[in-house]
């Protein structure tokens, strides 16, 4: 995992991030690029996210559900940064 990037994500993505690999989820991609505009962030974990993150107002919650690219996700500063994960099983 790059830890230079992890730690750049906006403290929701952090936070929910912190408690999926705490449950046994794994960092799979940490990328960082200028898509969707410069500076982006992009985390995928390896499984679906254990539940809804809903205390975390300012993380929006999008469900992809494309196993080209990802399932799940949240986003923060119009999709500055986000935190996906892969399509299939829970952790």
């Amino acid at each position: 995992m790059n830890d230079e990037v992890v730690g750049r994500l906006h403290p929701s993505l952090r936070a929910i991030l912190q408690l999926e690999l705490a449950r046994g989820n794994k960092v799979v991609e940490v990328t960082q690029s200028d898509w969707p505009r410069p500076d982006s962030l992009f985390v995928c974990l390896n499984f679906s996210f254990g539940r809804r993150y809903e205390e975390f107002g300012e993380a929006q919650f999008f469900a992809l559900q494309d196993p080209r690219y990802w399932g799940d996700q949240y986003s923060v500063e119009e999709g500055l940064q986000i935190l996906a994960c892969l399509c299939g099983e829970r952790a």
